[in-house]
């Protein structure tokens, strides 16, 4: 685990029908994140069509998030089309299940007297 899967982890949160994420601001690389992860592989202007983005401003946001994904190495691009590095397209599972082990450990364990030192 490293600082992206932290850092995909802590913005995580993917509800499509309720249109969260906003594909905005913060949440754009996150946005970008959910797409592919549901969609596998996309082309820059499916990505545009996906969240809506119909003006110039909001395009380049887009290329320059996109950018930021490919710097850190979370996406890929090969052929014009973007996908999860495979390295990170189990990100979230990973980082659920230690999240969900560490509480376990904190909060249920008979010997745990609710400290870090528990762990």
């Amino acid at each position: 685990m490293d600082r992206n899967d932290l850092s995909m982890a802590r913005q995580r949160v993917s509800l499509r029908k309720s249109g969260l994420p906003p594909p905005r601001a913060d949440h754009l690389r996150t946005a970008i994140l959910a797409l592919l992860e549901t969609n596998d592989k996309l082309r820059t202007n499916e990505i545009q069509s996906a969240l809506q983005c119909i003006d110039d401003k909001r395009k380049m946001r887009i290329e320059c998030a996109l950018n930021s994904l490919l710097s850190k190495q979370i996406i890929t691009l090969e052929d014009s089309v973007y996908s999860f590095n495979q390295r990170y397209a189990k990100s979230w599972e990973h980082v659920k299940r230690l999240t969900v082990d560490i509480a376990e450990k904190l909060f249920f364990s008979k010997a745990s007297n609710g400290t870090l030192e528990d762990l």
